[in-house]
């Protein structure tokens, strides 16, 4: 859920309550009710502390929904889920003062198909062609089977909000060439309870060749219909060389790295070729990254990024690097026209600390998923599990710099430094993860940093005899911290670790100023 300032997850526990994982001042109830043609669906309802309620999923229209069929070779074959509710929308506010507030949607339907597997002989992974290794068991006549699915989504659109003193419509446009689902706001109009114009904000959209859609502009009209700022708000962006919706050419942290020749990012088990292409690259990481505002009040604002590193060790995506601020009042593109600029900051980063990182080095190898092992065959699956560390998948990026400096400029001269400085203390626990259910509560501290309450709890685990056993963690953490998601542990039968220390750093923040002289 997300709701106003909060968010987190909820779930049902054995009596049919909901326990949320973070301790939040909302009731969270639900309702099941029966539709015209006897199906049952899920409504909620949300409390706040001051009386005002909250109500989701009541209408059809705000319930969306997902159906998946599974297709073999484009052809449909014996399989169609059940279509199944993925999200419900706010329909109705009650205020404390017993006003009521109404949100009205539309739906609209789109299809995505797409590869989701491909079937294989039992030493046979992904779409790779058929290499035996003189290492690896005798295989004949492998059996390759591609499975298609298509997904069916019904979404909602605001499509209006109504309450006694207003109502606010929106008017969404369609783009061609947008794989059938993008539709682009185009305007938001606000009337009186007696129909009469009060504001209206337009918005300008442009596509981009690989199908993603860019603000390029928003107009702000008086009641009386007349622009009250020329041209309002106009953006710019890093649009160069802009990857392909669905394209796999994404680097550990799942941003792009210009890789479009991927395939797929899987690779052939006990073969030693390549696969999907994960290297990160500082050019391809910053594309769609906003490089320029400009103002209806007057001037604008440019932005310069950098990759997101500290030498050769990265964290995913870019940082800010340079701002500088102009003012004109003639609304002068700085990249079109020399524009002397008013103000400018430039930040530095040192230090950079925290887990899941990615440490590259200039080795044309090192990046790709090379080759997977196989594990031993239980009687129903297989257990893949790769031996390759740069076959990572980066669960969340915990990380943060001990010193980020900030520099403005009068001209090109430095006149002031900022200087924010950062330690941390470290939340965190343990419990055994081979006792079935146990739980570690508690004030744990240890040699290094103290440690606050939490409850880690284990949700989910997978035995096997004489197979590699995996485990996944959940922790849930009181309203002070927030939510983490342990990655994914494998462990080895006779290796399985006695407990598992789970931390959060929880950053203290110190700001220092030096002037030059």
């Amino acid at each position: 859920f997300s709701f106003g300032e909060f968010s987190g997850n909820f779930f049902f526990n054995r009596n049919g309550e909901i326990i949320t994982n973070v301790s939040v001042p909302l009731k969270i109830n639900y309702n099941i009710l029966t539709d015209t043609e006897g199906k049952k669906y899920l409504t909620f309802l949300i409390i706040d502390g001051k009386g005002n309620q909250y109500f989701f999923g009541e209408s059809e229209a705000s319930r969306e929904t997902d159906e998946l069929i599974a297709k073999n070779q484009g052809n449909t074959i014996p399989f169609r889920s059940g279509e199944g509710n993925t999200g419900w929308k706010l329909t109705k506010v009650i205020t404390y003062k017993s006003d009521t507030i109404t949100f009205n949607y539309n739906n609209y339907t789109f299809q995505h198909t797409y590869i989701a597997s491909d079937q294989f002989s039992q030493y046979r992974i992904a779409s790779c062609l058929f290499t035996p290794e003189p290492d690896s068991p005798p295989v004949s006549h492998p059996n390759f089977q591609r499975i298609i699915n298509e997904h069916v989504y019904k979404c909602s659109l605001i499509s209006s909000i109504e309450s006694p003193i207003a109502r606010i419509s929106f008017t969404y446009s369609t783009i061609s060439n947008l794989y059938g689902w993008k539709r682009p706001l185009e305007s938001i109009v606000i009337r009186d309870y007696a129909g009469m114009l009060i504001k209206k904000f337009d918005f300008s959209i442009s596509k981009t060749t690989a199908g993603q859609l860019f603000l390029n502009q928003i107009v702000e009209y008086g009641g009386d219909n007349y622009s009250v700022i020329s041209d309002g708000y106009r953006f710019k962006y890093n649009l160069s060389a802009f990857d392909m919706v669905g394209s796999m050419g994404r680097d550990y942290f799942g941003f792009s790295n210009g890789s479009n020749d991927n395939y797929t990012l899987l690779a052939c088990p006990d073969s030693k070729l390549f696969g999907g292409n994960r290297r990160i690259d500082e050019e391809s990481v910053g594309h769609g990254t906003l490089s320029w505002i400009k103002y209806p009040t007057g001037g604008s604002t440019s932005f310069e990024y950098e990759s997101n590193k500290e030498g050769s060790t990265y964290a995913g995506g870019v940082r800010i690097f340079r701002i500088i601020d102009y003012k004109n009042n003639n609304f002068i593109d700085p990249d079109e026209v020399l524009v002397e600029p008013q103000n400018k900051r430039e930040y530095y980063y040192e230090e950079l600390t925290g887990s899941n990182l990615i440490t590259q080095t200039s080795s044309s190898s090192q990046g790709y998923i090379k080759y997977f092992n196989m594990g031993l065959y239980t009687g129903t699956e297989y257990v893949i599990y790769s031996d390759n560390p740069d076959a990572k998948y980066m669960e969340a990026m915990d990380y943060y710099y001990k010193k980020v400096s900030e520099i403005r400029y009068d001209g090109d001269t430095p006149i002031q430094r900022i200087i924010s400085s950062y330690t941390s203390t470290f939340n965190g626990g343990f419990y055994n993860p081979l006792l079935e259910d146990e739980w570690h509560d508690g004030n744990i501290s240890s040699s290094t940093s103290p440690c606050n309450w939490f409850t880690a709890r284990k949700i989910h685990q997978a035995f096997s005899n004489n197979n590699v056993i995996s485990y996944p963690y959940y922790i849930l953490n009181d309203s002070y911290f927030r939510e983490t998601v342990a990655p994914f542990g494998t462990y080895y039968p006779g290796l399985e670790p006695k407990s598992i220390r789970i931390s959060t750093p929880r950053l203290v923040h110190r700001k220092e100023l030096e002037y030059f002289q």
